[in-house]
């Protein structure tokens, strides 16, 4: 049997919109001085935690991704997930046809890739997103939601491409394989 390992994948944001959402959480953060701002790139979440094999990842997503088609996705909308005592805002999008594809494709990895430990599947409901703060008290989390909403302007990506990330056993997550959504995949990175 395979060892399994962590994965994370993710759509990363160009690097224009990338560095918008830095400029506009750090004026956003420096005026209420809460949350923790994101500490890396920007990315919409397709699969936060995905227990497999590496030979699952190397051949059976390659293989499925290349006949899925590349999609736009606009995301105009702010909203929060929270917890006992904090919040996560979050950007993500009103179009539910663009919402249906990527829910598509979420799930789709899914049914093509799955742990063999029942334990370690992720049976969460999906939520496409794009973290903007974390750690936000409950009690400031509407407020800041709506700075967010004034500031945030509607954003389109194109969802051609898919990046897949491993946790290694220190903690760090290191980029694995860039997949590209279609006919004749093209790959950024050896895969480990």
């Amino acid at each position: 049997m395979n060892k399994e390992n962590l994965y994370f994948i993710e759509v990363e944001l160009p690097k224009k919109e990338n560095e918008y959402l830095r400029c506009v959480t750090k004026r956003v953060n420096k005026i209420f001085k809460i949350g923790e701002e994101v500490g890396y790139d920007f990315h919409l979440t397709v699969e936060p935690s995905l227990y497999c094999s590496r030979e699952a990842i190397r051949v059976d997503l390659n293989e499925w991704l290349s006949m899925q088609n590349p999609f736009e996705f606009t995301l105009d909308k702010i909203d929060c997930f929270k917890n006992r005592t904090t919040g996560l805002i979050y950007l993500t999008t009103t179009d539910l046809d663009e919402k249906e594809a990527i829910v598509d494709l979420h799930y789709g990895i899914h049914e093509i890739i799955k742990s063999t430990n029942l334990r370690k599947q992720n049976n969460h409901d999906y939520i496409p997103h794009v973290t903007l703060l974390k750690e936000v008290p409950l009690n400031r989390l509407d407020e800041v939601q709506k700075i967010f909403e004034g500031e945030i302007k509607l954003m389109r990506i194109n969802i051609s491409e898919i990046l897949v990330r491993k946790k290694y056993n220190n903690g760090e997550w290191m980029d694995m394989r860039r997949f590209n959504l279609g006919e004749n995949p093209t790959f950024s990175y050896q895969f480990y």
